[in-house]
This record gives structure tokens, C-alpha cells and sequence, in this order.
């Protein structure tokens, strides 16, 4: 079998019609041959000038793209029954269902590891295969829940479609091969309330055997390596005592909030970029007193990385010491929910995706770079996975989190790009398999920054 060689270029610009009727597509590519040397002709007109190049994949990569063209009306319904369903966390019982019974009937073998979530599923190719034998496993990720009020506002209908893109068009590589390429692997991940599932499936072994994650959303910009903060939220109580008649003998828990606040807003030139502390009152005393006995303070501390948050926590602790030294009050701290931590990015990703994409087409309109995100339970997956987690531009200007984006999201237009991510991906992966020295270098790399990454976590603080 061949490789791809370097200095692809775009291929030539798709067609396609946005009628109720279904999209197909009129790209057209020269398949290389595992004896071909070039990998792109150049004609010259009559004037000396260069014309359009044609762009030669090779036999791995025209297979993935004949059999995702051939499954993209399967697809893309997929992803408008999804949008329809519009299920939140935990309830995604059709959604999950129709994608099971997809894989199911692609020949993926259901793995029981999933079984005790009810709407999870981890789905494989590749264990009966001559290609899928001793060789890497690659899994792409499926999502499906939708905001109980605006539907799938962050697309993760097109998510799905997306990985089921890139999963057939993986298996096609792996059951044509004649030698060991590897697997491919699809896990189905719901939500819950706290946007930590991923790390439950984790921690059940959900993700165990697989070597790589790669998973794609839309969005209405372009970003390769996000950055995904980390977050601990702190509950912290003062405690007061009555005055009684002497008014000198009180202590007065709302002075204790007064001066923290007072203590933080004089620290937060200090802070680095992307530092944040944001806090709120939840409670001020049983009922309306003079003097109450507690009050309490709950904070959220986010940062791009795990020394920012034990940087944070510390400046947060001296302004509670003193405040509490000041007010004259005791307080106590606890965690009151799941900590998130920074995930980690693989740069050998970026490039392998940045060419297959290009391959298929897609611009990179409004690339963004150094995007600070909001906490991502996919860190956690990148703490023991090298993880490749991209947004793409998906043809709109609407934001996440809109009914504009979920409007989008169940239209005809957003099917077209998640089918060139579907298949960059897949295109990705089949370079992994193929070029061991891409496949050991993002390893390598991933090692060494998660070891560097573990020795300053915070979880254990």
C-alpha cells in the first residue's frame, strides 16, 4: 500500500444544491497507485501558464472518500433525526438507538463495557480483520444530547454524523488491507448534569485499549488546539458569633465576605491572562438579624493551566486568612463540585489534520488560535489519550449555545461541511496507520506533556 506524499493541494471546488432533494457531490480524484512517484501532474496552457492541479490520492484515501459519498444520505439523516429528537442528558435513548442500529448494521461488534449507561455504547472494527490486528486502535466520538430549551445549539447532531463519517470511511481502509493496520472504535458519550461524563466512562474503562481520540465540532469559527480551562469551585463559610450586650464581644460574618472581596479586587492585577475568579453570596444567616451567626461565599477558579489554579486557590486562601483575622470570624472551605482540569494538545495532529482537510477542500475561514474555552470533561480523556478535539467553521455566523446555531444546525447547509470533516478525518487516521513515525512522535510527545501535566495537578490539593 502507498502513503501520502507531501504537497497536496485543494481539490477542485464541490457543487452541490441545497433543495429538499439529497446533496451528492462532484469532486473528482485521481486514485495513485502504490507505484506512481508523483503525487500531482501540472499542465501549462499554451501561454506557459500554470492550470488547475489535479490531486492524486492514494488507493487508502480514495476509499474512504468513495464510501462516505456512498453512505452521505444515511448520514446526514442520521444527523436531522438526532436534531428532531433534540434529547437532553442522560434521556438520549432515540438518538443513541439510531446510531447503534447504524453501526450494527455496518458489522460493528457492541464492546459490553458500556452496558451500565443507559444511553452510552462503544462500538469496534477491526478485532476479525487482517488490518485491524496489534496495530493502534482510533476512536471517534459520538455526542448527542441537546439543551432541554434550545434544541441542538451546539451541534452535536452534525457531531455524530461527523464520526460516523469518519469511522466508516476508517473501517473501509481496515477491511480492504492485506497487513496489520489497526482499529477503529466509536464511543457514543452522553451528557449529564455536570458535563463530566466522559470521565465516569473513563473511570468504567470505557476508553480502555483505545491509543487516540479524534472528534470534530461545528461552530462559526476555526480552531485547532483549544485551549479548555481548568476549573475548581470552592464553597467557603464564615462563622460569627452574637454580641449579645456588649457589642465588642460579636463577630460579624458579613465583614468576613466584605474583606475577601476587598482582598481579591486588590490581587487581581496580578492575575495572569486567563486567570478568573468569579464568586457569588448564596447565603447570609438563617433569617434577617443584626449580627448572623454564617455566611458563605462560593467561588469558581478557571485557568489554562493546573499551577494557575493552585496560584489562584493560594491567593484566594491569604485573602480568607485575613479576613477571617480581621472580622474576627472562623471559616472552613470545601469542594463543591467536580474539578476540571486543562487538557492537553497534541501539535503532530494539527498537521496531519491541517492537510487532509485542506485535501478535502475545506478553507480554515476565521481560524482562531490561543481560544480559551470553557472546562471540557474531554480533558480529562486527554490526560490519558493523545486527543485531537477541533472546531470547525461550519458555514454560519451564529454562536454556540443559540437558536440560531440549533436552527442551523437542522439544516441542509450545515450537512455539507461535517461531510468534509467526516472524511479529513478518517483521511487523518489513515495516516496514523499508515506512517509509524507520525504515529510514534504524537505518542512520544503526548507522554511527556501528561507526566509534566500530572506532577502539577491540583486534584489532589
Amino acid at each position: 500500500m502507498s502513503t501520502e506524499r507531501e504537497g497536496e493541494e485543494n481539490v477542485e471546488d464541490r457543487s452541490r444544491t441545497n433543495s429538499s432533494s439529497k446533496k451528492t457531490s462532484s469532486l473528482k480524484m485521481v486514485t495513485k497507485s502504490s507505484s506512481n512517484s508523483k503525487v500531482k501532474s501540472k499542465k501549462k496552457n499554451p501561454k506557459g501558464e500554470k492550470t488547475q492541479e489535479k490531486v492524486r490520492l492514494t488507493t487508502e484515501k480514495q476509499s474512504v472518500f468513495n464510501v462516505i459519498e456512498q453512505e452521505m444520505n444515511n448520514l446526514n439523516d442520521i444527523g436531522h433525526d438526532i436534531w428532531r429528537y433534540a434529547e437532553p442528558g442522560g434521556k438520549e435513548h432515540q438518538s443513541c438507538k439510531r446510531i447503534v442500529d447504524f453501526l450494527k448494521n455496518k458489522g460493528f461488534y457492541m464492546n459490553p463495557v458500556c452496558n451500565d449507561f443507559d444511553t452510552a455504547f462503544r462500538a469496534e472494527f477491526g478485532s476479525g480483520e487482517v488490518g485491524g490486528k496489534n496495530h493502534p486502535n482510533i476512536a471517534f466520538l459520538c455526542e448527542y444530547n441537546a439543551d432541554p430549551q434550545r434544541g441542538h445549539s451546539r451541534g452535536h447532531n452534525l457531531l455524530s454524523a461527523t464520526s460516523l463519517a469518519a469511522a466508516i470511511g476508517l473501517q473501509r481502509v481496515i477491511g480492504f488491507s492485506k497487513k496489520p493496520l489497526g482499529k477503529v472504535t466509536v464511543i457514543g458519550c452522553p451528557s449529564n448534569e455536570n458535563r463530566t461524563f466522559k470521565k465516569e466512562l473513563l473511570a468504567a474503562g470505557c476508553f480502555n485499549g483505545i491509543d487516540f481520540v479524534l472528534t470534530a465540532y461545528p461552530a462559526n469559527f476555526t480552531c485547532l488546539q483549544p485551549k479548555f480551562l481548568a476549573q475548581l469551585k470552592l464553597r467557603t463559610t464564615f462563622h460569627g458569633r452574637t454580641a449579645g450586650l456588649n457589642p465588642w464581644e460579636g463577630a460579624n460574618p458579613i465583614n468576613g465576605i466584605v474583606l475577601t472581596q476587598q482582598g481579591l479586587a486588590a490581587h487581581r492585577q496580578t492575575f495572569s491572562p486567563g486567570w478568573q475568579i468569579d464568586g457569588m453570596v448564596p447565603c447570609i444567616g438563617e433569617e434577617p438579624c443584626e449580627n448572623p451567626t454564617k455566611a458563605s461565599l462560593a467561588y469558581e477558579l478557571k485557568a489554562s493551566t493546573n499551577v494557575g489554579i493552585k496560584v489562584l486557590n493560594e491567593k484566594l486562601h491569604l485573602c480568607l486568612e485575613g479576613a477571617s483575622t480581621a472580622s474576627g470570624c472562623k471559616f472552613e472551605e470545601k469542594v463543591i463540585d467536580q474539578p476540571m482540569v486543562p487538557n492537553i494538545n497534541c501539535p503532530g495532529f494539527v498537521e496531519l489534520y491541517r492537510k487532509n482537510a485542506k485535501l478535502n477542500g475545506f478553507t480554515f475561514h476565521d481560524e482562531r488560535t490561543d481560544v480559551m474555552m470553557e472546562p471540557d470533561d474531554i480533558s480529562f480523556i486527554s490526560h490519558n489519550i493523545p486527543t485531537f478535539k477541533l472546531y470547525y467553521y461550519a458555514g454560519t455566523s451564529a454562536a454556540h449555545g443559540t437558536d440560531e446555531f440549533n436552527r442551523y444546525s437542522g439544516s441542509t447547509e450545515a450537512e455539507y461541511m461535517n461531510i468534509v470533516q467526516g472524511k479529513s478525518l478518517a483521511m487523518m487516521a489513515t495516516d496514523i496507520f499508515l506512517d509509524n513515525e507520525v504515529l510514534q512522535g504524537i505518542t512520544n510527545k503526548h507522554g511527556t506533556d501528561a507526566a509534566a501535566m500530572n506532577e502539577s495537578s491540583f486534584l489532589d490539593n
